[in-house]
């Protein structure tokens, strides 16, 4: 029988080494590849043969919650599993509504990474124990109703964005002022216009000042 592919996303050698061990004594499991950033698992995901990604969210270049969009409609077959140092209540409405299929603590033990793992290839939606349990059932609850039930939460990255699209910048001109490239500004506008299930960069304007999402042009 095939082994189940998986691809460590983070920053530090250290932790995808850590993690790499710790699969690779599973003898069902297997890692495919390992990648400091989202630009190189992108690079590693066109090459096929993955089945989970177990995502950072603090990372150079894109961060986990950017990128969970674009692996969610590049490659919706593929599972994600958030695994991060952040417990706020945001971090994960945000990574559930942008499609993670799980959410795990880097506190949380080794046996638990596996559980994990095991509960999303079975088709559930796994969120860490160490989180608080009314945290815990109130996500589990609404995702059950649906993902849409999700309020769409926008990272502070695409926040930065969103105020630069509302004051009128065009890509390249948002790029220069956040240090990016143009196209990753179009990624961020594009990630955050499937959020809200919007059509145009007019739409996400109004919808941003409706919502309050950012402080209007001029104030």
């Amino acid at each position: 029988m095939s082994k189940y592919r998986i691809v460590i996303v983070d920053d530090h050698a250290l932790i995808r080494r850590g993690l790499r061990n710790i699969i690779e004594k599973h003898g069902d499991l297997a890692v495919a590849g390992e990648a400091a950033d989202g630009d190189i698992l992108l690079k590693r995901l066109s090459r096929g043969g993955v089945e989970m990604v177990l995502l950072d969210i603090s990372m150079p270049g894109m961060s986990g919650l950017d990128l969970l969009p674009i692996l969610k409609e590049r490659y919706p077959g593929i599972k994600v599993l958030v695994l991060t140092m952040h417990k706020g209540r945001d971090y994960i409405f945000s990574a559930l509504s942008s499609g993670a299929d799980g959410y795990l603590l880097k506190d949380d033990s080794d046996l638990e990474l596996l559980v994990a793992i095991g509960k999303i290839r079975q088709g559930e939606v796994y969120v860490s124990p160490l989180l608080s349990s009314e945290v815990t059932h109130n996500i589990l609850a609404m995702y059950r109703e649906g993902r849409n039930s999700l309020n769409p939460l926008i990272s502070a990255r695409e926040k930065q964005v969103l105020q630069l699209v509302v004051q009128g910048c065009t890509s390249r001109e948002a790029g220069v002022l956040l240090g990016v490239s143009r196209r990753t500004i179009e990624n961020h506008r594009n990630n955050m216009l499937r959020k809200f299930s919007l059509k145009s960069s007019a739409e996400l304007v109004r919808y941003a000042l409706d919502h309050g999402l950012v402080v209007p042009s001029g104030e």
